[in-house]
């Protein structure tokens, strides 16, 4: 979160989609979004794993 949130991964995988799968294992996934702080998260997965990132505002460029 934000809706418009871009999500990446930095392992060599297909690009990100809502309701993707992923075989079990962990994955480095990063959430950006201009006016916001990144987010990069160790996100392990084992069967129907999902999860919900929210990022905060950057308080510098808000301003």
């Amino acid at each position: 979160m934000p809706a418009d949130a871009r999500v990446s991964f930095a392992e060599d995988l297909p690009p990100y989609r809502p309701g993707m799968e992923l075989p079990p294992g962990a994955y480095r996934v990063l959430v950006t979004r201009s006016g916001f702080l990144p987010e990069l998260r160790t996100v392990r997965v084992s069967g129907a794993t999902r999860m919900t990132i929210v990022l905060e505002r950057d308080a510098g460029r808000s301003r």
